[in-house]
C-alpha cells in the first residue's frame, strides 16, 4: 500500500472517530452552549481533514 493512501486512510479514520465522539458527547449534553461548542468543534475537525488532504 503506497504512503499516501495510508496518510488519507490515517486521517479519515482519525476524523471520523472524532466526530462521532464530539457527537455522542453533544447528544448527552443538556446545556446549549455546550452542544454548540461541539457542534463547532465537529466543523473544525472535518474542515482541518479537507485541508492536510
Amino acid at each position: 500500500m503506497p504512503f499516501g493512501t495510508l496518510v488519507v486512510l490515517s486521517e479519515g479514520l482519525i476524523m471520523v472517530s472524532l466526530c462521532v465522539l464530539l457527537y455522542v458527547t453533544s447528544s448527552h449534553s443538556s446545556s446549549p452552549r455546550t452542544k454548540r461548542l461541539l457542534n463547532s468543534l465537529i466543523i473544525y475537525a472535518v474542515n482541518r481533514c479537507l485541508l492536510t488532504l
